[in-house]
């Protein structure tokens, strides 16, 4: 999302899309939907499980899939906008935060990124590996599903998994 600003609603997120000059209406479709998002992270042998069930911004571009929604008290990041943006042509994932703890990672099946991971305490540099990614997405939402592991100093700290349901509202 182009200059995202911290703090930033979605309904803010979807009216400065609108305004944008140069992005023409029939270049993208847009549309308010549901987000289901279930995360799953593994540290030292610890599952923890985050479900988020959120309304948010899907809309289809030149660029790829894009979801968009604001993060609450239950992710942990409340105030914050998430943007992932998934480009079927590379298979590949880029997940943006903006807001306190500003984050953006790279998700590429069998490839390894380097990648800003905001904290309280300062941004991290974190190595993250794609190992999967299914898709099934149209203009009307679908579901996309991928898992990665996060390391410090290439020693593994997590393994994570992300299944994103979108629905069109009624």
């Amino acid at each position: 999302m182009p200059n995202k600003k911290p703090n930033e609603t979605v309904e803010d997120a979807i009216e400065r899309l609108k305004n944008t000059d140069n992005i023409k209406d029939e270049e993208y479709i847009e549309e308010n939907v549901m987000i289901e998002l279930n995360s799953a992270q593994l540290v030292e042998g610890e599952e923890q499980h985050i479900d988020l069930v959120t309304k948010g911004v899907y809309f289809v571009d030149e660029k790829g899939y894009h979801i968009e929604y604001e993060e609450t008290e239950a992710t942990g990041f409340n105030g914050s906008i998430s943007a992932i943006l998934y480009q079927p042509q590379y298979e590949r994932i880029t997940m943006e935060r903006t807001g306190e703890n500003s984050t953006q990672i790279i998700i590429e099946k069998n490839k390894r990124h380097l990648c800003n991971y905001g904290t309280p305490y300062g941004m991290l540099t974190i190595g993250v590996r794609g190992c999967k990614i299914k898709a099934d997405l149209n203009e009307d939402g679908g579901i996309l599903a991928f898992t990665y592991t996060l390391d410090v100093n290439t020693a593994l700290a997590s393994t994570n998994s992300i299944n994103i349901r979108i629905k069109r509202e009624n």
